[in-house]
């Protein structure tokens, strides 16, 4: 007989089968172990993804709302409505406002926000309207100079012409409010301004404003900001004013009218920081100090009139706002799918400071079909931003 030798025989089935199966594992937990590691990537590359997006939201913000009332901070300006153009106004002028009628709503459970400052160089509190002088021509033979000629409602003779430039955009106020509220302000554009011994400031013929002498212009600069800010499809977004009607219904999903600046902003929530000291009995020019005493989101009137008569409760009451609080929340990008139990990467929608007023609620924001707004992850900023132009202006004008 010849040896056997079992080398030569190859391996068995069972062996082969063996080997498969060690394979298999292998595979697997390989296969594992880079889906655990991609996925701890995901989620660090996407919580930064967000935390970059959200950092630089914020600091957009802060940055329009420390500005804001700049040129426009004058409490005779405060609650006003600004017609800008043929067809569009702001109601009221603030710094900031918060909800705006003059802004459509954004995504359910947001709010929007009105910032409003202008860029002018000189007198931020306005130049004092001397007179209102007539038309240059000459009246017909036989004409009534008074009724033929009377004050030109587009020339404003001021104290400082040297203060205004060709292009800026101005705002005339009369000395006083009128009773009952609302008053109306119109902005408008210098054409001409008179050097040499002569003090006109001229604006766009038919847009002045008439009844203004001793009043006051305020120049808002070539350049104003009037910006509004709304959370639109998921994402932060900024329409000015000056450039296209923000109010229009029919722009808001357009994103030449409504400029994306904060992809994943699923919510925007703002507060007014409120000064509600009262010097008893009566109020009077040590009233109020600028410091924050309370956070609410009532629209003025909250104010205290003045008792002297001067200044309405509108007017005190946009000039007692000395802060805003705001949070953002925006979503990281990762969807993480529920556990087997049931349960969700985000138990609860985040808090914040104002919680107690202006909770955030994100349960009606979208998500991929099958999944829930839970399964992602998110980012909360917040912050209280003060309107350092609400100090710089003074706090004592009897409110």
């Amino acid at each position: 007989m010849f040896p056997r030798y079992r080398a030569a025989l190859g391996f068995s089935l069972v062996e082969i089968m063996v080997g498969l199966v060690i394979g298999s594992v292998g595979i697997a937990a390989v296969l594992q172990l880079f889906a655990l590691s991609e996925g701890q990537r995901r989620s660090i590359t996407g919580g930064g993804d967000a935390q970059v997006v959200g950092a630089a939201a914020l600091k957009v913000l802060q940055s329009d709302i420390r500005q804001s009332g700049w040129n426009v901070r004058d409490i005779n300006l405060m609650g006003c409505q600004l017609a800008l153009r043929a067809g569009v106004a702001l109601a009221p002028l603030a710094p900031v406002i918060i909800n705006s009628a003059s802004i459509p709503p954004g995504d359910a459970n947001t709010d929007t926000l009105l910032v409003i400052y202008g860029n002018g160089a000189f007198q931020p509190e306005g130049d004092i309207i001397n007179s209102q002088p007539a038309a240059a021509n000459a009246p017909p033979v036989g004409a009534p100079a008074l009724a033929y000629n009377p004050a030109n409602p587009d020339i404003y003779a001021v104290r400082s012409p040297a203060s205004f430039l060709v292009g800026d955009y101005v705002v005339g106020m009369p000395i006083s409010r009128p009773r009952p509220e609302p008053c109306l302000s119109i902005l408008t554009q210098v054409v001409n301004v008179g050097r040499g011994g002569t003090s006109n400031v001229i604006v766009t013929a038919g847009t002045g404003t008439v009844g203004v002498v001793n009043g006051r212009l305020y120049d808002l600069g070539a350049v104003p900001q009037m910006l509004a800010y709304a959370v639109r499809g998921g994402n932060l977004t900024v329409c000015n004013y000056m450039v296209n009607d923000c109010g229009d219904a029919a722009v808001l999903g357009d994103p030449a009218v409504w400029r994306p600046i904060g992809e994943g902003v699923v919510s925007l929530r703002a507060q007014y920081g409120r000064d509600t000291r009262v010097v008893l009995p009566n109020p009077s020019s040590d009233s109020f100090d600028a410091v924050v005493d309370t956070y609410d989101v009532s629209t003025p009137p909250q104010g205290v009139p003045d008792p002297s008569g001067n200044f309405t409760a509108t007017q005190c009451g946009w000039a007692r706002i000395a802060a805003v609080r705001l949070a953002l929340v925006v979503r990281g990008e990762e969807l993480v799918k529920p556990s087997v139990s049931g349960g969700h990467v985000t138990s609860a929608a985040p808090t914040w400071a104002g919680s107690d007023i202006s909770p955030i609620n994100l349960s009606t924001v979208s998500a991929a079909p099958g999944f829930d707004w839970q399964d992602y992850r998110y980012k909360l900023f917040q912050t209280v931003i003060p309107l350092r132009n609400a100090a710089w202006m003074g706090v004592n004008n009897g409110c």
